[in-house]
């Protein structure tokens, strides 16, 4: 007799390979009888009392949030104020060696002229003022009425 009887179907398991009741594991868990019934009062959906409710079926307390960073920001972003402070440095900077070249090619044409001009004088003789023996001499007639005479000899 290799054929299964059929009150044994061949898809159901040998009734001795399943494991004795006491080696299945077992739940530590509170027991909790049919008659003791846990109820927990919650806010009704209108929040104008509570109403009564079984553990199982209330919802799951929240979790508390994390505390805020209440810790004052800067009004500018400090990158941001980099970023403008490194570009206005860098026109400050710009512009100061435009002066600085300008001032040097503004030394080369007026420059090269007052070397020029200071050579040029250098080299021209020396001029003495002239002298002179001249003697004037003035002479003033005062005469009656406001009449005056002046006569001048050189």
């Amino acid at each position: 007799m290799n054929h299964p009887t059929p009150f044994h179907p061949q898809h159901e398991p040998d009734r001795h390979d399943q494991a004795p009741p006491h080696d299945l594991p077992v739940n530590p868990g509170a027991i909790e009888l049919a008659t003791e019934r846990r109820v927990v009062w919650v806010p009704d959906a209108y929040g104008t009392g509570m109403v009564p409710i079984t553990r199982d079926l209330a919802p799951a307390m929240p979790q508390p949030t994390e505390p805020r960073d209440l810790t004052p920001r800067p009004v500018i972003d400090p990158r941001a104020q980099v970023l403008v402070a490194a570009g206005a440095g860098a026109g400050l900077a710009g512009a100061g060696l435009a002066q600085l070249v300008n001032a040097l090619a503004a030394f080369g044409t007026a420059g090269l002229l007052a070397i020029g001009l200071i050579l040029a004088a250098a080299k021209m003789p020396s001029r003495q003022a002239p002298t002179s023996d001249t003697h004037v001499h003035i002479t003033n007639h005062n005469r009656l009425w406001g009449r005056s005479a002046t006569h001048t000899n050189l």
